[in-house]
């Protein structure tokens, strides 16, 4: 039989191998959440890029229609200046400058 001492040192060896083991696993396990935590984030990235172009292309839709309210309000008061105008028109005149007074 070997002996004690180098009966514990195996035994230690063994011990330190099978702890290594175990870390190199945990440190897998870890490495994968990363990655996975990674993707997750590159997703939202991805998703937060698609929302501020949403978000750009609707400003501008929001402006072009406000610029055109305000065109076509133009025109209506020219023609309630020139007396083109019936009571009806005069209603949507009001209508549209309200909606864009409130913006």
């Amino acid at each position: 039989p070997p002996p004690p001492a180098a009966a514990a040192a195996a035994a230690r060896a063994a011990e330190a191998r099978d702890e290594l083991a175990a870390h190199k696993e945990a440190l897998r396990a870890v490495q994968e959440r990363m990655a996975e935590a990674w993707a997750l984030q590159q997703g939202t990235a991805d998703r937060l890029v698609g929302v501020r172009e949403s978000l750009t292309a609707a400003d501008a839709a929001a402006a072009e229609s406000f610029a055109a309210c305000a065109t076509a309000l133009r025109g209506a008061a020219e023609e309630q200046r020139a007396g083109q105008c019936d009571e009806e028109l005069r209603g949507a005149i009001a209508a549209a400058a309200a909606a864009l007074r409130c913006g």
